[in-house]
């Protein structure tokens, strides 16, 4: 009964630790056949913990407990792909949820006369109560912060943040494996859980300030992007003041019976044409952005048509429009670079039909996209770590507002379609 105790015991504990780290990822992060992935992790922690059944408890305990960690990271990474501090992230908080889930199951030991874990009466009671425990915490924890923390893949705190914040987990845990015979188990096992849900919520504020950070400097952007779009346009507006004076002696001429020059109408037509490329849709943000968009359309020699009702969307915060629209931009403007100048199409369409707003970007496509389990087009990049985000971030934005987002590749038109509630909160 001991050895079945003990691979109950630490398959559950590598089972609960596992999915901790998985709950804190972000679903666009998950790799291809991500179930079939979890499945195949599980069963390698099944297979470590019986193989070694026998071990648990002798001389080797610290390279078997050290082996059970490295299992479950590659266990995340064989799901996940994430930046390397956002996956750090991720495995360090599943660690510290399933230690302070540990502590907190091992309170029965103070009421249960046989206290050696995984042993005589106690071999099947315990990793059930670690299953239990683990299981519960886990929903609690997700109801309070996880949750926010899977919505947002884009964030992670600093290497520097992040180093600091290890090197005191690690402190925390090897002065408790020293302390752990000299001090009562009730107090030992109190305290290593109290202060393990202590670093979670550390770990949680420090999340929270890089999201802050990156929001601050996201609309400090904005604001400066906006502050040059008022310049560009008064200038604009300046040279087509200086162009309809300049018309209106061609007037005068013309009723001397003299011709308008060449040269006045082409001046007249390009100060015309850059008045035009200034697009407003009732929404300030995305005027700056489908302006920048048009422009830079314009250079790529793409034919762009952008008819916007930005009004509609006045409900979306200017992070988020940004994040939305910016990666629909980007990535279409970045395909469409590749393709021969005629090819070269942008469509971006904005409006509210009842109760839901229709968004929808799309681009000539002349290339075959693989599309992923979720619904998303796997990226062609060399670095699929770095790349490929765009489209998770599109679909978080939209369910972030009750809405969702469909990718569909069909009759040589790639096309994201972004419906949304009307007036979301």
């Amino acid at each position: 009964m001991a050895e079945i105790g003990n691979f109950l015991m630490y398959f559950i504990m590598m089972a609960v630790q596992g999915t901790a780290m998985l709950f804190f990822a972000n679903e666009g992060s998950r790799r291809p056949r991500f179930r079939l992935r979890y499945v195949a992790g599980l069963i390698a922690c099944v297979v470590f913990s019986f193989v070694l059944r026998g071990e648990w408890g002798g001389p080797y305990q610290t390279w078997l407990s050290t082996g059970m960690f490295l299992l479950t990271i590659a266990w995340y990474l064989l799901c996940c792909g994430d930046r390397a501090l956002r996956a750090a992230y991720n495995i360090f908080s599943g660690i510290l949820l399933r230690l302070a889930a540990s502590s907190l199951a091992n309170f029965p030991l103070l009421i249960i006369p046989d206290r050696d874990m995984g042993y005589g009466s106690n071999w099947i009671i315990m990793p059930l109560m670690h299953l239990l425990v683990g299981t519960l915490l886990l929903l609690l924890l997700d109801h309070v912060m996880i949750r926010e923390i899977r919505r947002n893949r884009e964030f992670a705190p600093s290497l520097p943040q992040m180093i600091v914040m290890l090197l005191l987990v690690m402190s925390l845990l090897a002065y408790l494996g020293m302390t752990q015979n000299a001090i009562p188990l009730s107090l030992f096992y109190g305290v290593r859980g109290g202060l393990c849900l202590l670093m979670l919520m550390l770990f949680y504020l420090v999340w929270r300030q890089a999201r802050t950070l990156a929001q601050n400097a996201l609309e400090k952007r904005m604001d400066e992007e906006k502050l040059r779009h008022y310049a560009d346009l008064g200038d604009v507006i300046q040279t087509m003041n200086i162009k309809a004076h300049d018309l209106r002696h061609q007037i005068r001429t013309l009723e001397t019976g003299s011709v308008v020059t060449e040269q006045v109408i082409s001046e007249l037509t390009g100060a015309v044409a850059n008045y035009e490329r200034y697009i407003r849709t009732g929404n300030d943000t995305l005027d700056v952005l489908l302006t920048d968009a048009a422009l830079r359309c314009e250079r790529a020699g793409i034919d762009a048509d952008f008819r916007v009702d930005g009004t509609c969307l006045a409900f979306v915060g200017t992070a988020d429009l940004n994040a939305l629209f910016g990666n629909a931009v980007d990535n279409a403007i970045r395909y469409l670079e590749t393709l021969p100048e005629p090819d070269r199409l942008f469509w971006i369409s904005c409006s509210q039909n009842g109760g839901f707003i229709r968004l929808r970007f799309e681009n000539r496509l002349l290339t075959r996209i693989a599309m992923s389990e979720n619904g998303t087009p796997v990226t062609t990049s060399s670095d699929p770590l770095s790349h490929g985000f765009g489209t998770q971030s599109i679909r978080a934005i939209a369910e972030k507002y009750g809405g969702s987002a469909v990718f569909t590749a069909e009759d040589e038109v790639f096309t994201v379609c972004v419906v949304l509630p009307a007036g979301a909160v």
